[in-house]
């Protein structure tokens, strides 16, 4: 059973976020019509991490991947 899309989020913040995938990517891209659109808390988490990836030009790409890949607890 596979989890529906939600097509017309009813948020603004949602609704931003899906203009600004579909002018990015040129469609909404399914994780955030799935995951982030039921929580829209996890779209800010991934927005820290976005930033915290793109200010972390100094650090080797290996590092960064493994930051990305190891769970924290």
């Amino acid at each position: 059973m596979r989890v529906a899309a939600i097509e017309h989020p009813k948020s603004l913040i949602l609704r931003l976020a899906y203009r600004l995938s579909k002018k990015r990517f040129g469609k909404v891209i399914a994780p955030l019509k799935v995951l982030y659109a039921r929580r829209p808390a996890l779209l800010f988490v991934a927005q820290l991490f976005e930033m915290v990836d793109s200010r972390s030009r100094t650090l080797p790409e290996d590092l960064k991947l493994l930051v990305k890949i190891i769970p924290h607890s």
